[in-house]
């Protein structure tokens, strides 16, 4: 059997989370079509952790480059039976050494005869206002490790950022893996993804496009301006989750968190 597979690797802030949600909610209908959605212990995608965030030095000695959890996530791929498997984590998009791509490409080449590789980009001061704000949020979040809990639109710059936000390297990689000519790279923005919606522009990548994506409602959305505020606040000094939330709730979530244009400027 020939098989396929279609590995969306991010980015964050790209309507992944509702493509992830669609996906995991129509598995039956994906199935009598000859693909597979594997998923991890979420139940949404593969799960997080895949790169540079949360490996550890005994990870990479306990099990190569990828870490344990990358492993995971390869063999999750794997034992996927059908004959297109989508599979999807923006856990993908911390992977910043090319060392871990060369083993993704090798595990995963083993079983699959054609692997394209799906990402979603979005210019890099939109991306970095709502990903800051998901680090606002009382859970630890990744995006605060590679934004930190600066009480401001922007976040401040770290060299973990930057290697986020080059995308030409950092995409790159992939191409040189797995061949430019099956790295699709799209942009986020909804005047020219698929009827606006990221959902349907997946779809249409995947050849699924005349699936009925119905009525979407809004995944991850951001914090209003006074929540996010007070949030990074809260998780630069507080550690309780619970009592970080009992505060956020009881404040208004309203307006937008945004930074004048100069300073968005000169952050792109």
């Amino acid at each position: 059997m020939t098989r396929t597979l279609y590995l969306h690797i991010g980015s964050h802030k790209t309507g992944t989370t509702s493509v992830q949600s669609f996906l995991a909610d129509n598995k039956v209908q994906l199935a009598a079509r000859g693909y597979a959605y594997p998923v991890g212990s979420n139940s949404l995608n593969l799960g997080g952790g895949l790169g540079g965030l949360s490996d550890t030095g005994k990870e990479r000695h306990a099990s190569g480059p990828i870490g344990p959890r990358g492993r995971l996530a390869v063999q999750t791929i794997i034992a996927a039976d059908a004959p297109t498997v989508i599979a999807s984590s923006e856990g993908f998009s911390y992977v910043f050494e090319k060392a871990k791509v060369d083993m993704f490409g090798k595990l995963l080449r083993r079983r699959f005869d054609t692997i394209k590789i799906i990402t979603y980009l979005r210019r890099q001061d939109q991306f970095a206002i709502s990903h800051h704000q998901e680090g606002a949020n009382p859970q630890t979040k990744p995006a605060s490790k590679l934004h930190g809990h600066r009480p401001t639109a922007l976040p401040s710059t770290s060299a973990m950022q930057q290697k986020y936000l080059d995308y030409a390297t950092r995409i790159g990689m992939w191409g040189d893996v797995f061949g430019d000519e099956n790295v699709i790279v799209r942009v986020y923005d909804r005047a020219t993804l698929k009827a606006g919606d990221s959902v349907a522009d997946f779809l249409d990548l995947v050849h699924l496009g005349d699936m009925d994506v119905g009525a979407q409602p809004e995944k991850n959305a951001s914090m209003g301006f006074t929540r996010a505020k007070v949030g990074h606040i809260l998780n630069d000094v507080i550690s309780q989750q619970d009592l970080k939330a009992a505060i956020l709730t009881r404040l208004p979530d309203e307006g937008k968190f945004q930074p004048c244009r100069a300073d968005a400027r000169a952050f792109v």
